[in-house]
């Protein structure tokens, strides 16, 4: 009798062991998987918007070559000087980056955790605008030219970009980055009129020569929102503030007829602010 006892109360011990267990696994809530987070990924994106450009001040001079009878005194330095100036920029580009994993606590995520991933790009855009500028001489005579120069530039950046709040619970996450890099300014097509003394209104005096190139450093700040459309497929609209430092160009002589000639026009641009906004598409690998 005790030994059935015995075997009867072991048997109920079981049962209530099992069935407990099985309750605390029906309690335990399901693991959430986070597409975006587990693992790098390498990216790719598309982006193009525009915005304005100030150039904070022009320089532009060059030697006249007066002869020295006549009474016109020999070769003269022509100087003329222009404040800052906007005008309106169009950009666009590719960027191809590395996001890393999620930065996080050692223990588990909590639910509504913020989140940080850090993503390296590799950045190249174009830009292109127009300055045109009335220019005013300081010298010993009154003197204004009418200058315009349509520019084509590549800016190519290294990025650091931290990605904020990319969680399974939001298909939105914001991004703030930094950038450091490059660029090469293509001034083509120049022209500069002579409006005082107005000698030659039609003569554009860079004629032997309209176009040069400057290299020149960059630096960017940019900040922006994406939204995750699928786990591979994204859309970002951000806002660029990109630094330009002085560019320098050398111009065509004047050459013409019944006037002095001139040695080359140098032209220098003091610092370049962008200040741009763009949509872009990435895509992620």
């Amino acid at each position: 009798m005790f030994i059935k006892t015995l075997k009867l109360a072991s048997l109920c011990a079981l049962s209530v062991c099992l069935f407990g267990a099985q309750e605390d696994k029906k309690s335990d809530p399901p693991q959430q998987v986070d597409p975006y987070n587990n693992e790098g990924h390498i990216y790719l994106g598309i982006f193009g918007g525009g915005g304005a450009v100030t150039v904070s001040n022009f320089c532009q001079a060059a030697l006249v070559n007066y002869p020295n009878s006549g009474g016109q005194g020999g070769p003269q330095n022509v100087s003329v000087y222009g404040g800052g100036k906007s005008t309106a920029v169009g950009m666009a580009g590719a960027q191809l980056g590395y996001l890393w994993p999620e930065f996080k606590e050692t223990n588990s995520k909590r639910q509504g955790q913020t989140s940080m991933n850090l993503a390296t790009e590799a950045e190249a855009y174009y830009v292109g605008f127009r300055i045109r500028r009335n220019l005013d001489g300081v010298n010993n005579w009154v003197t204004r030219y009418y200058s315009t120069f349509p520019i084509d530039g590549g800016v190519f950046l290294g990025s650091f970009v931290g990605h904020f709040g990319m969680n399974c619970e939001s298909r939105y996450h914001f991004f703030i980055g930094g950038a450091a890099g490059a660029s090469i300014l293509l001034a083509h097509d120049a022209s500069s009129y002579q409006k005082r003394p107005a000698n030659n209104l039609t003569l554009n005096i860079f004629n032997s020569d309209r176009s040069d190139s400057a290299w020149v450093f960059a630096a960017q700040g940019k900040a922006g929102v994406m939204y995750h459309f699928t786990e591979f497929f994204k859309i970002s609209g951000e806002y660029r503030f990109l630094y330009l430092t002085p560019a320098r160009f050398t111009f065509g002589s004047t050459v013409a007829d019944n006037i002095p000639t001139t040695n080359p026009w140098r032209v220098k641009f003091g610092n370049s602010f962008f200040n741009m906004g763009d949509l872009g598409f990435t895509f992620s690998f």
